[in-house]
């Protein structure tokens, strides 16, 4: 059998950051050399990093990405290499490059261009055209695909699977999503079978925005079956050797789609096929998680949600049907990763977070010192006259068991101050939800000047639920730079603190947070379910309002209660223009509110 030595850089870079994004390439090549490679593929636009957005209408960047490639071919005098880029001809193409013997041998354009949820390819790009990319390396040859390209038999993939291509190339920038690492690997496992070929599968790692992407690069051998992998939400430079089966038993022994076309379709540029050369210079090693900023290793666990009442306030929860996919094991560290590259791919040298006893803020406060270390992590209470001893007790616990100093700064002065001068003007005291509302502002202005006067991002701590329903106050619990958990429903923020003590050995979110009634406890006694159907009954209705877009009606057909999901649907269309107003948080699922759901705020479709 033929051998082909690949490596895949699976690798976290950062939009815009053009010469950083190449001193990472070039370390990752060198990397490769060490490992014996013959070739190294990057994933999808790793030069400008993905996704660049509008940054393409400014043609100085593409421009800038242009001589990037040039850098990054001036690299390949000993060992070949595919990485993407955005290409400028009779328009900007998503491109993937072949180079060798510091040439680039060829481009390919990416011929299938996503145009829904998080992706705007189609407002940037030009599809290419519908020709495929085989290059003949030495006595191998390989097809280029990007992304999008390999999700349909129908695509470029339709020629590389008639028995004439030895191994695809597919370079990607797939975001993560509850469920879709399953999904992905299905789908490959079937494109490498049915073309009797091998494939390698090479994602980016790391938070942009609200996007976070979980790498998972793997290669599957030509009977479909997975030969090797990268880490989840790890950067790594793999090297697998690749062993080929001569490409005529294909036409020989497998009846899959080899009369399709003739070899004569298929044209191909050959090249130089070296034998790899050691550098004398070892690259540094690329690991996401390391001790310094104690982080914890991802897949450790599989969540398992208590079921006792005295562990968790929705003991039991509704089934995973109920409420579409989720691991915690995948979702936590997909927060943590898109926390912390927010927060350092910006600039920031430390986050605070308004600590008030609950879960949300439990949760956040946790993610934070995972990302972060405790060190640059700042907590603030901020009791009132409604505020609990038990929640301030709590608040503390928590603090205590991250190695966080907590911060107490009675706002019931000020509050009081307001509620004077709204009673001198007008009249009255205002109560109600004015005054309950007036806590959650005064919060959220010392927040912001806390933030202004030390130079720390404010994390907000609002979970789907609240966001869904608009069960938040403008300018007050929705203050700050970046919601870390606005993708997940109340009831998942459990199943994730829960599975996070499983990681600790112990209770790090004390049983008191995990066991008491949610409560904003803005006014005596108050609990969410007064205002909300319980969590346990609003979340399944959420997921199907939401997630899966069905109608009121539809809903109600299933055997859920008609007034809840008539106030749930109520709310959430009442409630866009908040939606609108908060911050970037992680993307979590295909639905979260952000790039994948864009509903008009005035809006009189019922």
């Amino acid at each position: 059998m033929r051998v082909l030595k690949l490596a895949m850089a699976q690798l976290n870079f950062e939009v815009g950051a053009i010469s950083a994004n190449v001193t990472k390439i070039e370390k990752a090549v060198a990397e490769a050399r060490n490992l014996g490679s013959e070739m190294v593929i990057f994933p999808e636009l790793s030069i400008t990093g993905y996704p660049p957005e509008d940054l393409v209408l400014k043609p100085r960047f593409v421009q800038a990405n242009l001589d990037a490639l040039a850098e990054v071919t001036a690299m390949t005098k000993d060992i070949a290499v595919v990485i993407g880029f955005v290409d400028r001809s009779d328009d900007l193409y998503n491109a993937a490059a072949f180079i060798s013997d510091a040439k680039i041998q060829a481009v390919f354009h990416k011929q299938i261009l996503p145009n829904y949820g998080v992706f705007d390819e189609l407002r940037y790009f030009r599809p290419g055209r519908k020709e495929p990319l085989v290059m003949l390396f030495g006595d191998v040859r390989i097809g280029v695909t990007i992304c999008e390209d390999i999700w349909s038999p129908y695509g470029p993939m339709a020629a590389y699977s008639a028995g004439q291509v030895d191994v695809i190339v597919n370079i990607n920038a797939s975001p993560f999503a509850q469920g879709k690492q399953l999904q992905r690997e299905k789908m490959l496992s079937t494109r490498a079978a049915d073309g009797s070929l091998s494939l390698a599968y090479v994602n980016m790692v790391g938070g942009q925005d609200e996007l976070v992407f979980d790498g998972s690069s793997v290669v599957f051998n030509h009977f479909g079956e997975m030969i090797g992998s990268c880490g989840r939400f790890s950067e790594e430079v793999c090297s697998f050797d690749l062993y080929l089966p001569e490409r005529f038993r294909k036409r020989l022994v497998d009846p899959r789609g080899n009369d399709r076309y003739e070899p004569s379709r298929l044209s191909e540029t050959r090249v130089v096929r070296s034998e790899p050369q050691p550098s004398d210079t070892r690259s540094e090693s690329y690991h996401l998680y390391d001790s310094k900023r104690h982080v914890i290793r991802p897949l450790i666990f599989h969540a398992q949600v208590s079921q006792d009442s005295e562990r968790g306030y929705l003991a039991p929860l509704p089934s995973r049907v109920d409420l579409g996919y989720f691991d915690a094991s995948e979702s936590y560290p997909a927060i943590v990763l898109g926390t912390r590259d927010y927060v350092e791919k910006n600039g920031f040298k430390s986050v605070m977070v308004g600590v008030s006893g609950g879960v949300d803020s439990a949760l956040v406060l946790t993610v934070a010192v995972d990302a972060l270390g405790a060190s640059r992590v700042q907590a603030i209470g901020m009791p009132t006259r409604y505020s609990s001893s038990s929640s301030v007790s709590d608040g503390m616990d928590i603090c205590k068991n991250l190695g966080v100093s907590l911060e107490i700064v009675s706002v019931d002065d000020v509050f009081q101050s307001y509620l004077d001068l709204l009673e001198s003007h007008l009249g009255q005291l205002p109560g109600g939800t004015t005054e309950e509302n007036l806590q959650s502002r005064v919060r959220g202005t010392l927040l912001m000047a806390l933030s202004n006067f030390r130079g720390a991002l404010v994390l907000t701590t609002g979970n789907k639920s609240e966001l869904a329903t608009g069960y938040s106050t403008l300018y007050g619990d929705t203050a700050g730079g970046y919601a870390v958990i606005k993708d997940v429903p109340k009831t998942h923020v459990y199943e994730l603190c829960n599975y996070r003590n499983q990681i600790a050995g112990f209770d790090l979110v004390p049983k008191a947070v995990l066991s008491k009634a949610p409560s904003a406890e803005l006014r005596p006694d108050q609990r969410d379910d007064q205002s909300l159907p319980s969590y346990d009954v609003l979340d399944p209705i959420l997921y199907r309002l939401i997630d899966l877009d069905m109608a009121r009606s539809e809903v109600i057909s299933l055997g859920y209660d008609a007034e809840a999901v008539e106030q749930a649907a109520s709310l959430i269309d009442r409630s866009e223009y908040k939606r609108r107003q908060s911050p970037p948080g992680v993307r979590l699922t295909t639905k979260g509110f952000g790039k994948d759901r864009r509903f008009p705020i005035t809006n009189g479709f019922r």
